[in-house]
């Protein structure tokens, strides 16, 4: 795995029952899809993780503690979504996140929500209105909190069941006066340029981390996998987890993980027995380094080459975890995952195509390789110890030279952003930073090893060790040599 890197709530009221007020969020509605006068608004096989690109929003809001001493995790399904759809049980109990008691209330299923400035606007299952908010035009409502009315039942978030509880987090919108509550004696009636369109809200998932698990190694390795490589997954995922919730809480973020391939790749309900095994019989067991949870990256195929963490990702002030021993790839060269098909590869791409991404790239990036025009060779100019490329230099026809690291170079080659490029292939993905390129004629013949960043824990090296009857716990300790291996709770 591997990557990353404030709303501030008003005091509302739950108005579903003030028909002025709700009357002003179904007008926001109506105006945001284009009624009456107002204006239009205008899983897989293992991958490799990355380093989160951007800060997120502060909330006062702290993750619980089961009461076992399992932690609960904040996982964020969905970003800067405008509806989304909650079935699974017969009702579904909603509130203000603050005020679960008399201001919720069960609500039939299918709900369709989205949100205005007004507050939160629900379509309940038998097509009535529903609204959670605050009148005062402008000023975003807080969340709302979200949980099955029957024990232990799942709630589906557009159709896929996830087993936790849920909170809906306004984005922030641009800022305005409060207003009085339309409807109210004197005040004013809204008019079109007094409300926005549907606006963008995050989807937060609260699981306690050994219910977490499963729906993250069912979807990180192999179904057909065995049990020790499930086993090495969930204590590398748990470990994971649990350093970046560590520093969520710390930086007072609003949520811990992401549920895609910038944390965990994860699924929500799975029926996996390895999954569901692997999770209980190393329950709270954790990767520790000098004190601390290990941040214990984890790739699809190392290639037979592991990578430094410090080569990969950032080592400054606040990221100085990337520096612990156990991450550096200094267990030596692998053989265990050999069996992979993406163990070693090679790649024709044209050169024209690749100029004009890693060009892209470094426009978007604020790089200097923005005024790459042609591409005459690409050199290693620094390897590791096994001989993995950690940065490279990309030369022009004219013999300037630019430098990328190897994990800039991988992502250079793949762009989209401003290239005009299409999506690449499954068949031409640059699939790693271990690299090397021959130019022939208009192509670049690449040969590349492994899938992934490279650093930790090598998934079919994992599953590969494992069928030659090695343990889950001595599999996690080649992988991240120099760390323990401790029961957390």
């Amino acid at each position: 795995m591997r990557k990353r890197f404030p709303f501030i709530p008003t005091r509302w009221l739950e108005v579903a029952d003030s028909p002025a007020a709700a009357a002003a969020i179904l007008f926001a509605i109506l105006c945001s899809i284009g009624v009456g006068s107002c204006t239009n608004s205008p899983h897989t096989t293992p991958q490799s993780r990355t380093t989160k690109p951007v800060p997120r929003a502060a909330t006062p809001m702290q993750p619980a503690v089961a009461p076992k001493g399992e932690p609960i995790l904040r996982v964020r399904l969905l970003g800067d979504v405008r509806e989304v759809t909650l079935s699974g049980p017969t009702t579904i109990r909603i509130s203000p996140e603050g005020r679960p008691g008399a201001a919720g209330r069960s609500i039939v299923t299918p709900i369709k929500v989205m949100r205005v400035e007004t507050g939160w606007f629900l379509k309940d299952g038998a097509g009535q209105s529903v609204a959670f908010g605050n009148p005062a035009i402008g000023a975003p409502p807080e969340p709302l909190r979200i949980h099955p009315d029957a024990a232990r039942a799942n709630i589906k978030i557009n159709d896929v069941p996830y087993p936790g509880e849920f909170t809906l987090h306004p984005k922030s919108s641009r800022a305005a006066a409060p207003a009085p509550a339309f409807g109210s004696t004197g005040a004013p009636q809204p008019s079109p340029d007094a409300v926005s369109s549907v606006l963008p809200f995050d989807l937060v998932e609260h699981i306690g981390l050994e219910t977490y698990l499963p729906g993250v190694i069912s979807r990180e390795l192999m179904p057909n996998w065995s049990l020790n490589a499930f086993k090495a997954q969930a204590i590398a995922a748990r470990s994971y987890a649990m350093h970046e919730r560590e520093r969520s809480t710390s930086n007072g973020e609003q949520y811990d993980l992401e549920s895609s391939q910038l944390d965990q790749v994860y699924g929500g309900a799975v029926d996996h027995a390895n999954a569901n095994r692997a999770a209980t019989e190393t329950r709270g067991q954790v990767l520790m380094y000098e004190e601390h949870v290990l941040r214990a990256y984890y790739s699809s195929t190392c290639g037979g080459r592991p990578a430094a963490a410090r080569e990969v990702w950032p080592t400054s002030k606040g990221y100085e975890f990337n520096l612990d021993e156990p991450i550096q790839g200094t267990q030596g060269p692998e053989t265990a995952c050999a069996f992979s098909p993406r163990s070693k590869w090679t790649v024709t791409r044209s050169r024209d195509d690749l100029t004009k991404r890693l060009a892209a790239y470094g426009r978007d990036q604020g790089l200097s390789v923005r005024n790459l025009r042609s591409i005459s060779k690409v050199e290693p100019t620094k390897k590791t110890a096994d001989g993995r490329p950690t940065n490279f230099q990309v030369y022009d026809d004219n013999g300037k030279w630019y430098a990328l690291s190897a994990e800039q170079l991988r992502t250079a080659c793949n762009w989209i952003g401003g290239s005009g490029r299409p999506a690449v292939t499954a068949q031409t993905r640059i699939l790693s930073g271990d690299l090397e390129f021959t130019m022939q004629g208009t192509n670049a013949v690449i040969t590349g090893r492994g899938f992934g960043h490279g650093v930790g824990l090598c998934q079919y090296g994992a599953e590969g060790m494992s069928r030659s009857g090695t343990t889950a716990e001595q599999i996690v300790l080649h992988y991240y040599p120099g760390a323990t291996l401790e029961k957390a709770y």
